[in-house]
């Protein structure tokens, strides 16, 4: 039996007329297959524009675990070991006790230094525009506990840790490098941190259909050239699901060339972190090495409730996206939107796409 795509584009066409999305991008590799490529929607409320072809979508933390396989990749390399210190390649971070934050402490959420710390004009979110100014305000930012003693979710301040870490090793800013190193390689050749001239148009704004959250920090035009490491991405479903293919695929890309090794794949999605409260999130969510990995209940979730154990990705802003892959299926997913609903809400709507997937997945195979 064929993979068959109607009951997901019904689901994502159900959820538009809803209300839930303006537009949305859906990608689904089945096997190394591209079993669904559906465009839906409007891409500019305003105007009323459909998305296309061209729509590149804003992914916020979904773009997290791009960042991540920049890291494994380096260590892989042999140019990083998880066990380092930040301090070792960026000594400016190295101030009110952070001297002891080492990379696995951020890829896990570990570090203490969480973007919530600092407010107003001095904090990150205020200041996303410019990559320097947010650095500093990170290297003054204090401890909230000791390295590894808890957890919380570091949304953009380790992020930018780890995009200068990628910079201070190579040289390269992290787009640059991601672009070379993992985006080219993997064949995302429309996967942007920040966006050139020539597509700035085909980037659609976020919609906050929830009526309560300010998104002109998001929206900015300035933003399209800033350097977000944790939540900056910009691209379609179709090239996201394509560096989960390269996870799934044991880091070996479609021409066969070598990108990352079947062990750091295993080490990066290993549950690291489980079973313990996330002191920001107030949740339990398992981590891998920089990936959101799948609870042990069936509850709807960031990958839908029939994901099978191992399943990892990540989320992006209070469900606005979401990209995984389930090993068990040998399936990668993106979900991409321009409508920001009520968290809860958003995540139900991505579980219901997820969930359609996984069922004409598993009557495929059978």
């Amino acid at each position: 039996m064929r993979f068959d795509p109607k009951p997901i584009q019904d689901e994502i066409r159900r959820q538009i007329s809803e209300g839930l999305r303006p537009g949305m991008h859906v990608a689904v590799d089945f096997r190394g297959e591209i079993a669904l490529d559906e465009r839906a929607g409007v891409a500019d409320a305003d105007t009323g524009a459909p998305v296309t072809e061209w729509t590149l979508f804003s992914i916020y933390s979904a773009v997290k675990p791009v960042v991540a396989l920049a890291i494994h990749q380096l260590v892989d390399r042999g140019k990083l070991q998880y066990h380092d210190k930040v301090v070792k390649f960026i000594p400016e971070f190295g101030k009110h006790g952070k001297e002891k934050v080492t990379l696995l402490h951020v890829l896990t959420h570990r570090g203490g230094f969480p973007d919530t710390i600092r407010g107003g004009p001095d904090s990150v979110l205020a200041n996303m525009e410019n990559y320097g100014r947010v650095l500093e305000i990170i290297y003054e930012t204090p401890l909230a506990w000791e390295p590894g003693e808890a957890r919380g979710y570091h949304g953009l301040s380790g992020w930018y840790i780890l995009g200068e870490l990628v910079h201070r090793i190579t040289g390269k800013n992290l787009d640059q490098y991601v672009r070379e190193e993992l985006a080219l390689p993997c064949g995302a050749s429309r996967f942007y941190f920040t966006v050139p001239d020539e597509e700035i148009p085909n980037v659609c704004p976020l919609v906050d259909l929830s009526r309560n959250r300010d998104q002109s920090v998001w929206n900015n035009p300035k933003m399209l050239k800033a350097l977000v490491p944790g939540g900056g991405g910009r691209t379609s479903a179709s090239e996201l699901v394509k560096f989960f293919r390269l996870m799934l695929d044991g880091g070996a890309a479609k021409s066969g060339e070598r990108i990352l090794s079947e062990e750091i794949i295993r080490r990066a999605v290993f549950p690291h972190v489980a079973g313990t409260r996330d002191r920001i999130l107030g949740n339990d969510v398992p981590w891998g090495l920089g990936f959101q990995l799948k609870d042990a209940t069936k509850n709807p979730g960031f990958f839908g409730s029939l994901a099978t154990p191992g399943t990892y990705g990540h989320m992006g802003h209070f469900g606005v996206a979401t990209a995984f892959a389930d090993p068990g299926r040998n399936l990668a997913v993106a979900v991409l939107t321009n409508g920001l609903i009520n968290a809860s809400e958003g995540v139900l709507a991505l579980s219901r796409i997820a969930d359609a997937v996984f069922r004409q997945a598993d009557a495929a195979a059978n």
